[in-house]
């Protein structure tokens, strides 16, 4: 429908002698009734507009009758869509309010506010599939992945333009910013590939923002390797401090701590990081005398006490290392 479509339609008679329901009353039907409205009301009173919208018996949001009205007005968009959230409801995106905004509105403003406002991929899908042109498919879908839009990043999935491509990428900023739920949806599309070309860049980039539930979620998908990149992700988990994100790789058994001469455990002491220290203690295979007892003599230097005497409570440190810096 163009504009003309929505203007037409005479007022049914002067709005001083409209009674107190606005107009809902006076008018003999739905063609006169928009044409009323837009006598009463203008663009500074679109939540009264809106608001009658809501309580007249006669409005149905599929007929057309509130468009023709919204068209005499000229609604910006921001206040199209407030109004519609406020007092129409986002099932209306299913009528006959779809075309009229798609004309409107930007199609990312729509999508976004659907998702927000609805919560259900269903109507973010209708307008991504009203004008998949309109829509920067791969941008979108990047950042609404990055910004934990898991509604919206559902349905521009749907969008012709994704391929494998940019689902990994916006896995990767996903996982990057701990939107764990998001993560978790896009490794359910078929194009999902964790993994990547063998670096398992998402999981690795959780594991350095410590977010524990984006890398639990990922490893329980298990195409991403934590071995990847001789075990980069429990490496800089422990140079962080991360423990919880930690934990979790070494319990999963595929990383090996004791990559690069037990960098991971010599990293977590030298910056005083005594939980995670604990853990890689603990678990056993990251060796605490590496690099000639570098870890306690890097703790020693800086002075963190409780590293030193946590090293020296494991029997294979020397303490002798101490005092032969």
């Amino acid at each position: 429908m163009d504009d003309d479509a929505f203007v037409s339609g005479p007022p049914c008679q002067p709005a001083a002698q409209c009674g107190a329901a606005g107009c809902v009353d006076a008018c003999a039907g739905k063609r006169a009734l928009c044409g009323c409205l837009a006598a009463r009301y203008g663009p500074g009173q679109w939540e009264d507009l809106f608001r009658l919208f809501a309580a007249c018996a006669r409005c149905d949001p599929d007929d057309g009758t509130q468009l023709r009205a919204l068209g005499r007005v000229r609604l910006p968009p921001e206040k199209l869509l407030r109004g519609i959230e406020a007092y129409v409801g986002p099932t209306a995106l299913l009528g006959a309010w779809l075309p009229y905004l798609a004309k409107k509105v930007p199609a990312f403003d729509v999508v976004g506010w659907v998702a927000h406002a609805a919560g259900n991929a269903q109507y973010a899908r209708s307008v991504v599939r009203l004008d998949p042109a309109g829509l920067d498919a791969p941008s979108e879908l990047i950042c609404a992945a990055s910004t934990g839009q898991e509604v919206l990043t559902r349905a521009i999935l749907d969008a012709p333009a994704i391929d494998a491509r940019h689902v990994r990428t916006a896995t990767r900023r996903a996982a990057q910013r701990g939107h764990a739920g998001v993560v978790r949806m896009l490794l359910a599309d078929p194009r999902a590939d964790p993994a990547g070309q063998g670096d398992s860049e998402a999981l690795r980039c959780a594991a350095r923002g410590g977010h524990a539930d984006t890398v639990r979620v990922l490893l329980a998908d298990g195409r991403a390797d934590p071995a990847a990149c001789r075990s980069e992700a429990l490496r800089a988990a422990a140079t962080l401090g991360h423990v919880g994100t930690l934990g979790l790789l070494l319990a999963d058994r595929r990383a090996n701590p004791a990559e690069y001469d037990a960098e991971a455990l010599r990293e977590a002491a030298a910056w005083g990081h005594t939980r995670a220290l604990a853990l890689l203690l603990a678990d056993g295979r990251a060796d605490p005398t590496a690099l000639d007892n570098a870890a306690l003599r890097l703790a020693d230097v800086s002075g963190t006490t409780a590293v030193v005497h946590l090293l020296l409570r494991d029997r294979r440190v020397d303490p002798a290392a101490v005092h032969a810096w």
